[in-house]
């Protein structure tokens, strides 16, 4: 269902499966090049229902964040940088739950500092913006509606942020 890659490229993951839903992991020999992709044999059992939509790692790996299809975004903190199977604790460290946002939110992405999260919502065309830090991690800071003029075009389906915040690339496949 979705994917991330190492912030250096030469670690790629998908997430997948049904019963147990998993995340597997592929070395890239040359970073960024699929041509060089080899499965490295290891493999996470995601502890949530429903299969990881969306992979997002901190600058250094030792965080990773994790959507599930209009469920939510888990954070999990990674004892070996970028090794899906060093999760520490109890699962997760703090949670964001999307279905009160949107009934299909499968897509986030960070500011460049990564203080700030942002969720795409297609099915109500809004893009909803929080705080990742401080004593309430994930407050709802705002929300920008998409007005896009077509009804069921799935607005909103993927989402990045300019570096300096100021502009955001939203998919609208329809």
């Amino acid at each position: 269902r979705g994917f991330g890659f190492s912030n250096d490229g030469t670690k790629m993951f998908l997430g997948g499966g049904t019963a147990p839903e998993k995340m597997f992991m592929y070395n890239l020999s040359s970073a960024w090049d699929l041509s060089t992709i080899s499965y490295s044999n290891t493999s996470y059992t995601y502890p949530i229902s429903g299969a990881p939509a969306d992979i997002i790692f901190n600058s250094n790996g030792s965080k990773m964040f994790v959507m599930t299809y209009s469920i939510g975004i888990r954070e999990f903190e990674l004892a070996t940088p970028y090794d899906i199977t060093s999760v520490t604790g109890n699962y997760y460290v703090q949670s964001l739950s999307t279905g009160t946002q949107d009934s299909q939110a499968y897509s986030f992405t960070f500011n460049g500092d990564m203080s700030k999260i942002y969720l795409i919502a297609p099915a109500t065309e809004k893009i909803f913006q929080y705080s990742t830090g401080g004593a309430q991690p994930f407050l709802a800071q705002q929300r920008i509606y998409l007005n896009s003029s077509d009804v069921n075009n799935y607005a909103g389906t993927g989402v990045t942020i300019s570096g300096d915040g100021n502009t955001a690339a939203v998919g609208i496949p329809n």
